[in-house]
């Protein structure tokens, strides 16, 4: 049987904003574009770590007046349980700024339900 996880998806403007809710805590996270289709999806045992070097400020550079959205939600602090989530979307919703995980379904069984301000892309 299927392990169940459940996100509760928050929406920002900017990864900054989304940065200053999640500090410290394990994440799922989808950028869309203004109409909410999904670009990327991610995870991390903390979102802090995807800004590090200059990255983030170039995403945000990237974002200004695009209209993109960040949506966030926390996960389980376990990274296997994380990744196969990641992986297992990313399969499904097939974004075109992930490399990895979209020809072959994942192996962890990975039932997923969304809640909050879901990202009209995975409806």
């Amino acid at each position: 049987m299927p392990a169940k996880i459940s996100f509760n998806w928050q929406r920002f403007v900017t990864f900054q904003e989304a940065l200053k809710k999640h500090k410290g805590v394990a994440c799922l996270y989808v950028l869309t574009d203004k109409e909410e289709r999904i670009l990327r999806i991610g995870e991390s045992g903390c979102l802090r770590s995807r800004y590090r070097g200059g990255t983030g400020w170039m995403v945000e550079a990237a974002m200004h007046g695009s209209g993109n959205i960040v949506f966030v939600a926390a996960a389980p602090a376990d990274q296997k349980i994380r990744q196969s989530a990641e992986a297992l979307l990313t399969y499904r919703h097939q974004p075109p700024y992930c490399q990895r995980d979209k020809l072959v379904p994942p192996v962890e069984p990975l039932e997923i339900e969304h809640q909050g301000d879901v990202p009209r892309g995975m409806l």
